[in-house]
C-alpha cells in the first residue's frame, strides 16, 4: 500500500514514451533524437538565461551572494 506507482515519462519535444520511472529527477527529458536534443538545449538555454536576469533583477551576484 505504501509503495508509489511508476509513472510514465515522454520527451518534451515529440512525446515519446521513454519508459517508467519511479523517482522522477526532473521536467526536461528528451528521447535522443537529434531535433529533440536540440530543442531540449534551446528550453534548457532559455531557462537559464530567465533564472539569470531574475537573479540580476533581484540583486543576487554570481555565486547567490548580493550583489
Amino acid at each position: 500500500m505504501g509503495e508509489k506507482l511508476e509513472a510514465m515519462q515522454y520527451c518534451v519535444n515529440c512525446g515519446a514514451e521513454l519508459g517508467r520511472y519511479q523517482h522522477y529527477h526532473g521536467d526536461m527529458e528528451s528521447c535522443g533524437e537529434p531535433e529533440c536534443r536540440q530543442e531540449l538545449r534551446a528550453q534548457y538555454e532559455m531557462r537559464e538565461a530567465e533564472a539569470r536576469e531574475r537573479a540580476e533583477r533581484d540583486g543576487f551576484g554570481l555565486y547567490g551572494g548580493y550583489g
